[in-house]
């Protein structure tokens, strides 16, 4: 795993979902944490007391679960983000 990856998925944890990205916005690095970051929220959002997804059979398999799970994913996003 990329360490600027890395950083981004566990400052996720650390920071309590608050994104605070300490590379410069347009550098590959600040890209590659935001990638963390954001694959931590995404794990984190399906069920907030369960651990994140770690196989293919904890994701959601109808495709209304899938939709709700995705417009809960973008909108926890944009929350955190300050959208």
């Amino acid at each position: 795993m990329e360490s600027t990856f890395k950083a981004g998925y566990e400052s996720y944890f650390h920071n309590k979902g608050k994104y605070q990205n300490p590379y410069n916005r347009g550098t590959g690095e600040y890209n590659s944490f935001e990638r963390g970051w954001t694959q931590a929220l995404k794990r984190s959002v399906k069920e907030p007391n369960k651990p994140p997804i770690t196989s293919v059979d904890d994701k959601p398999k109808s495709s209304t679960e899938k939709e709700a799970t995705t417009k809960l994913n973008a909108e926890a996003y944009a929350n955190r983000k300050g959208y």
